[in-house]
């Protein structure tokens, strides 16, 4: 009852798979988000995952950056988000990362000396300039998500044009429900790190009604679990404030 799903499967069919409503929603909503129409024709589940992380000082021209001395990400000696920084903050952007995670996934990679399957959280790493856990010669080939629990999940996220844009903030929920109770609650975030956040501290939530109360506790735990630098053109208060806003975390409700 799980689903396994190819590294190099389109975007654009993963959006439409029909196995992608109800348990697996998130991964649907996520998949159809992205970019435009002709970026999923061509994108692949693979390619989305492993997305290079962005920064407004990165993702320039050459002239641009030469100019304003390059970063650390690339060329330069420094970080110009945080000055005198060591590590890169540029924000991992990708959108099914948070839906995989919510569901349990696990990533399968090909190495020289065999396959391996590991939790998808295992994949990233939170630093800019290298943010994935692969070696030279390994290579993502198949995404596993194991049999949905009674679980129903959804994915959201704010972008400044909502045509194409990668996002500034994205939340991925999964919700399991016992009469009027949380009996399990995973969200997880994109766009705001180095990596896709899989928010911790929502245990004390579980027994609770899903009212306004539990939506204002989780919104400020969303606030405390994510870190948002000023990497794009919009304040990072901003894609905190966005992260935690009811409007995207009342896809729990599905």
């Amino acid at each position: 009852g799980g689903l396994l799903i190819g590294a190099g499967v389109h975007l654009a069919d993963l959006a439409l798979l029909p196995a992608l409503t109800g348990p697996c929603a998130a991964i649907g909503m996520a998949a159809g988000s992205i970019a435009g129409p002709g970026h999923r024709a061509l994108a692949t589940v693979g390619g989305n995952l492993c997305l290079d992380t962005r920064c407004v000082f990165y993702n320039q021209s050459h002239w641009w950056r030469a100019a304003n001395n390059y970063c650390l990400k690339l060329d330069g000696a420094t970080c110009h988000v945080v000055k005198k920084g060591e590590k890169c903050v540029a924000a991992y952007s990708g959108d099914l990362a948070p839906a995989l995670l919510v569901l349990g996934a696990e990533v399968e990679i090909a190495t020289p000396a065999g396959r391996r399957r590991e939790a998808l959280a295992g994949l990233f790493r939170e630093d800019g300039q290298n943010w994935l856990e692969l070696g030279p010669a390994d290579l993502l080939v198949a995404v596993h998500v194991p049999p949905p629990s009674g679980v129903r999940s959804g994915y959201l996220k704010s972008r400044i044009r909502q045509s194409m844009d990668f996002p500034l903030a994205g939340v991925a929920a999964a919700l399991r429900r016992e009469g009027d109770a949380i009996a399990s609650l995973a969200v997880a975030i994109t766009g705001t790190n180095s990596r896709p956040i899989l928010l911790e501290g929502l245990d004390e939530l579980h027994g609770s009604r899903l009212d306004e109360r539990a939506l204002d506790a989780l919104g400020k735990a969303v606030a405390r679990g994510i870190k948002p630098m000023r990497t794009t053109s919009v304040p990072s208060l901003y894609r905190r404030h966005m992260a935690g806003e009811h409007k995207q975390i009342r896809t729990l409700r599905l």
